[in-house]
């Protein structure tokens, strides 16, 4: 009984002892975790995130053009009147996005979540621009 007392105070010693630097790091160590300009973000945990396209419509995502900075992709509505394009927008570091072609649905036509990070300027019009954000890895903890 004595032992398991003092297991479980030490246990509790470390965990208090950590700096919260070190639980920060631990925390976001979580599967899930994206960069995105230099911040990182947990998707599930910021209103900066979107789901797109919206889970209530029923559509999916097509790429429209592969840029060099990202790609722009359709919203494709699938209604009784048919097919039709919603909207456009931009998409920067989506994953894979070299191995993307044109007129390919995205992620199967699950949606995606990408966060809203301003306006997208080109030759054919400004859109709406969004960051998939970069995988975190996260530093090694010193001992």
């Amino acid at each position: 009984m004595k032992t398991t007392i003092l297991i479980l105070l030490a246990s509790c010693a470390l965990t208090f002892g950590q700096n919260s630097e070190q639980r920060e790091l631990q925390i976001k160590q979580a599967a899930g975790f994206r960069k995105v300009a230099g911040t990182v973000y947990h998707p599930a945990g910021s209103t900066n995130w979107f789901v797109l396209p919206a889970a209530s419509n029923p559509t999916y995502l097509k790429v429209n053009q592969i840029l060099d900075g990202g790609i722009t992709v359709d919203f494709i509505f699938e209604g009784s009147q048919g097919t039709a394009i919603q909207k456009t927008v931009f998409i920067k570091n989506f994953p894979h996005q070299d191995a993307l072609t044109t007129g390919a649905v995205l992620n199967n036509g699950n949606p995606i979540v990408a966060m809203r990070v301003g306006v997208f300027r080109y030759p054919y019009g400004v859109l709406e621009s969004y960051d998939y954000g970069t995988p975190w890895t996260p530093p090694a903890v010193a001992k």
